[in-house]
């Protein structure tokens, strides 16, 4: 084993339980790509901005730790409309903590933990859409 890696287990290891609080819509990934005039699609400059965002809280939230692997996971939507996708938006979570580097990637290699999607909470007018993210050291992590 690595140096490197021997410390990331000894950091893992000791980690508490981390809660992210990411603030903002989160856009469902299928309804990010719009169609181009001339044929083909392009992604929506409003989605890539509120998910640049998300990337942000989350890479400043996690605070340097080294990414975790088979995290067990318990996410709550908190949305305006009942009207969302939550996988879709479950797709968009998984890729803002890959990008984040609290994940090294979102595949089953690195990510076969518990996935747990509480039920979304609809927030009352004036109130802002949020994301809550509890992880948990998972299986793995030695």
């Amino acid at each position: 084993m690595s140096k490197r890696i021997s410390v990331e287990a000894k950091v893992l290891k000791t980690m508490p339980p981390t809660v992210l609080f990411l603030e903002g819509h989160v856009p469902g990934k299928k309804n990010m790509l719009r169609p181009r005039r001339g044929g083909g699609l392009y992604r929506d400059v409003e989605a890539t901005a509120e998910i640049d965002g998300l990337i942000l809280q989350a890479r400043e939230q996690w605070g340097g730790y080294p990414p975790i692997r088979h995290p067990m996971m318990a996410i709550t939507f908190h949305v305006r409309s009942r009207a969302g996708d939550r996988d879709n938006k479950l797709t968009t979570v998984l890729d803002v903590l890959q990008q984040a580097g609290v994940l090294r990637n979102d595949n089953i290699a690195h990510c076969n933990g518990s996935i747990m999607l509480l039920p979304a909470v609809v927030v009352k007018k004036g109130e802002n859409e949020a994301t809550v993210i509890e992880l948990r050291r998972g299986e793995g992590n030695e």
